[in-house]
Order: structure tokens, then sequence, then C-alpha cells
């Protein structure tokens, strides 16, 4: 049976993430229908699988909690990052070369997150606009980039979803960004401007396709109704107002 991993799932608190990780499960789904899939979360607390998924915490999840409104760098973990990180490296080339899979021994949340890697069968990055320059150190670019590398440090292959790419304010971060994408099989970008950005940084792909956003495919199961009745009153609402300003206009 098909395993497959993907990663850079972000919070299902945000709606834009929520509808993106939805497209890509049901992609999945269409493409490998009896798939196993586990996807890695930034924010997996609480996360209600919809399609027979399984959740585990991502690599960005080791290291920054989402509570709050923009989150919180766990400093403890920061700290830790060389032997967390280091470990994690060393277990990714020993699978590689000699088929064994061994996880973490520090937290069962990261056990189970390098497990899931180690029995995939291939790595996909989730949809979104997370490859950029950000501020301070650069360090999500530096974790989202290295969660989806990792599956290519394990000897699997990679899959890229539609994504924005860039911008990139040092050039480190786009050289590191085009090392990664020529080692992936298909790279899909959602707008002109991200293929753009891939040949200012030097990237020669010959499975780089621009197309339109995921968010397009995705197929809500709400009601609208509701929500159409609420429009139509604030629509008369506003109606009633134009025409009551008319007539005070045309008494004046």
């Amino acid at each position: 049976m098909m395993q497959i991993v993907v990663t850079n799932a972000h919070s299902i608190r945000n709606s834009g993430d929520a509808v993106l990780l939805q497209v890509t499960l049901q992609e999945i789904e269409r493409c490998f229908p009896n798939a196993t899939v586990t996807v890695a979360l930034n924010d997996p607390h609480g996360y209600t699988p919809t399609h027979g998924e399984t959740a585990v915490a991502s690599f960005v999840h080791w290291f920054k909690s989402n509570e709050g409104a923009r989150g919180s760098w766990k400093t403890g973990n920061l700290l830790l990052s060389p032997v967390l990180l280091g470990w994690a490296i060393l277990a990714a080339l020993g699978h590689r070369l000699s088929g064994r899979s061994i996880g973490s021994p520090f937290h069962p949340e990261q056990d189970r997150l390098l497990r899931a890697y180690f029995a995939a069968d291939l790595i996909i990055s989730c949809p979104g606009n997370f490859f950029l320059s950000g501020s301070g150190l650069g360090l999500p670019f530096l974790l989202t980039l290295f969660s989806f590398a990792y599956g290519w440090l394990a000897g699997k292959p990679l899959y890229m979803m539609q994504q924005t790419i860039g911008p990139f304010r040092r050039a480190w971060q786009g050289a590191i960004m085009r090392w990664v994408l020529e080692r992936v099989r298909i790279v899909a970008v959602r707008d002109d401007k991200s293929r753009q950005t891939l040949d200012e940084i030097g990237l020669r792909h010959p499975h780089c396709h621009v197309l339109p956003d995921a968010a397009f495919l995705f197929q809500g199961t709400g009601d609208a109704g509701a929500l159409a009745a609420e429009i139509a009153q604030m629509a008369q609402a506003a109606a009633l107002r134009g025409a009551d300003g008319d007539r005070l206009r045309r008494a004046e």
C-alpha cells in the first residue's frame, strides 16, 4: 500500500491553510485511492482527520508553538537544535544506506515524525506561500525547507504542489532553495512571478510548471444559503439607505 507524507501543512485554524490542505488530501485520494497519508502539521493539536489521514507534529512544531496570535519559539528546543536535528539527519542517512528505521529517542512526537518519513513512498509539499525571506534570522524558512528536504535525505522522491516562491532578500536563501528544488521531481508554482524568481536564482528544472492556485480546486460542503440571505439583507438595507438619502436631497 502506498504511503505518503504531506509536509508544510500549517494550521486548520487558518482558513486558507485549511482549504489548501483539504485540496491536497482530495487530490491524493483521487490519484492514490488506497494510500495511507500522514500529514506533518505545524499546529497538530486538535486536528481532526477528514480523509482517514494521520496527523503528526512537523519539524517546525519541534521549535515553535502556534499558541497565540503569532506563536512563540521554544527556547529550550532551539538551544538543543544541534542535537535534535543532528540525530534526525543521522537517522535519515542510516535509513537511506541500510533501510533501517530508527526514530527519535528524545520525544514520542519526534519519533512519530521520523518514522513517518522513513515509511513513506513519496513526500509531497502542501501548496502555499512559505518559501520566502521573512524577518529576523530566517529560521521559519530554514525549518520549512528542511521539512521538505528531509524526505530527500531519507531517500524518498519529492513532489511540490503549487507554491508562491520568494521574494528572497538574502542570496544564500535563493541558493539553498535552488539546491533543494533541483532534487524535486515535479515543481509546481502558482504564478508567473514565482517562475521568474526561480529563473533569477538559477533554477533550470525540466519539470517546472506554472499551474493555477490549488485553492480553486476546493469544493466546500457547507450550505451557503444563510450567507446568501445575510448578503441579500445587507444589500436591501443599503438600497433603502440610498433611497432615503435621495429623498432628503430632493427635499432640500
